[in-house]
């Protein structure tokens, strides 16, 4: 059995298909980007589709990465004008990943992994790639490609000063030419496939507080020619590394997640008490209130202000009725009476639509229970909404009756100026059916029914 063994293993060691040790440039370039402790980066980036470069701010501290969406030039976040001048944060850690749109009451928390909710660039990754890596940089050195992944064989060239490394693996080939005298780093990364270069990314470094790293990186389609345009294209306009006072873990409180916050659990399940962050975890809506009452937790800005906002809710542990408690199901809509007018109409469709699927989809007493418990979550969550926007709302369906009123004499353009003021206003409620309500209602159902289910279960219209 030993001579066995010692046989096997002298075949692995000696077949560099099965084993071969990491080439020392690559190594190199591997341990400074991950010797990256934190970092401030503020960078542009492109791709085919996307007309206009989007900017971004990357922040690292640690194993934690903070991305902020900040839009396009013209302030438009997520091709979405609704959105314009309304960031979009993200937080990565090894655990959870977090994402905050800045509406004020809303983040959103999934455990980190393939399931997440959030796809986020990897900045120790920038450079080290034939295209703009969403990878750590050890998966984007060191793992394969290829599907279904196989072994890597390495060799090693000079091309005058640089460094050539090249990883086969079956029919697939990276290709790093790396400069020994600035950081160790890729200037340019080819990816082939049965010898046809299929993407490829040319880089130009900068030194930043003593780090090398890239000012710009573009990618191609097949390999670079002159006056080809880039498919991909990062520019970083500044960055700073390692320095002093900079923290090395990071909270959601860095993304502007306040006390009092709803958490939206992905794949939390139907009826589940809603989650609310009271500055260092998620706990039930129950026990969010015992804190505040107890006087261990307070309110953030933004949720204060938007109580304030509200003469009968003027405090935290006023003895008039939440609007996060109001019930809902058959009979009532979940919405307070205080709430602006477009707002009682939209959930108020909000339980018609949840009482045509029940019966549409002939659901039974237990599903049925829970669509409904759905539905009020969902309302809830836009009733905090209107905690903070409730003003806004209101100023905006005052315009467009006083515009509507003019009748022909009305200006076309203020009148529709006015009803794109309601329309963005009410934006995140009309959010809520299409990415919380309808989801969770149709994970009711079973394969069989889902491949039954027809286009009536659209959008209501909002009046």
């Amino acid at each position: 059995m030993g001579s066995l063994l010692c046989a096997v293993l002298a075949v692995g060691w000696a077949d560099p298909a099965l084993w071969q040790p990491r080439p020392e440039p690559l190594t190199r370039f591997h341990m400074l980007r991950e010797g990256l402790e934190t970092a401030s980066i503020e960078f542009w980036y492109k791709n085919g589709p996307v007309p206009q470069p989007v900017r971004y701010t990357a922040r690292l501290a640690g194993p934690d990465t903070i991305l902020v969406n900040h839009g396009t030039e013209s302030g438009v976040v997520g091709g979405d004008p609704a959105r314009a001048d309304r960031p979009h944060s993200v937080l990565k850690t090894p655990e959870h990943t977090w994402a905050h749109d800045h509406d004020g009451i809303f983040v959103t928390l999934s455990e980190t992994g393939p399931d997440a909710a959030e796809d986020v660039f990897a900045p120790r990754s920038f450079g080290a790639s034939f295209v703009v890596s969403y990878n750590d940089i050890g998966q984007t050195l060191w793992g394969d490609p290829s599907a279904p992944p196989s072994v890597r064989r390495y060799t090693e060239a000079r091309d005058g000063e640089l460094y050539v490394v090249t990883a086969e693996a079956d029919s697939a080939t990276v290709r790093w030419w790396i400069d020994g005298e600035r950081g160790w780093s890729p200037i340019r990364v080819s990816f082939a496939r049965d010898g046809q270069v299929v993407r490829e990314a040319r880089i130009e470094l900068q030194n930043y507080d003593g780090v090398w790293f890239p000012k710009t990186v573009e990618v191609y389609a097949g390999a670079y020619s002159a006056g080809q345009q880039p498919v991909e294209v990062l520019r970083v306009e500044s960055a700073e590394f390692n320095r002093p006072d900079d923290a090395h873990r990071f909270t959601p409180a860095d993304i502007g997640v306040e006390p009092g916050f709803i958490v939206e659990k992905v794949g939390a399940q139907p009826g589940e008490e809603m989650l609310v962050w009271d500055g260092s975890q998620p706990v039930p809506l129950s026990q969010f209130r015992e804190l505040l009452l107890s006087g261990k937790v307070q309110r953030g800005p933004t949720n204060r202000a938007a109580l304030e906002a509200l003469p009968a809710a003027s405090t935290a542990s006023s003895s008039q009725p939440d609007l996060a408690t109001q019930d809902a199901g058959p009979g009532g809509t979940g919405t307070a009476r205080e709430a602006p007018l477009s707002v009682r109409r939209a959930l108020s469709k909000w339980e018609q639509y949840t009482r045509d699927f029940i019966q549409a989809h002939q659901l039974d007493a237990d599903r049925t229970r829970k669509a409904w418990l759905t539905l009020r979550d969902c309302q809830n969550i836009a009733n905090q909404y209107v905690r903070t926007h409730k003003a806004e709302i209101e100023s905006a369906e005052r315009d467009v009756n006083e515009a509507e009123a003019q009748g022909p004499q009305v200006d076309p353009q203020k009148l529709a100026a006015t009803r794109a003021r309601v329309s963005r206003v009410m934006h995140p409620i009309d959010s809520i059916f299409e990415k919380r309500l309808k989801p969770r209602l149709h994970a009711l159902l079973t394969r069989a029914e889902v491949a039954a289910t027809q286009p009536r279960d659209s959008q209501p219209q909002r009046p």
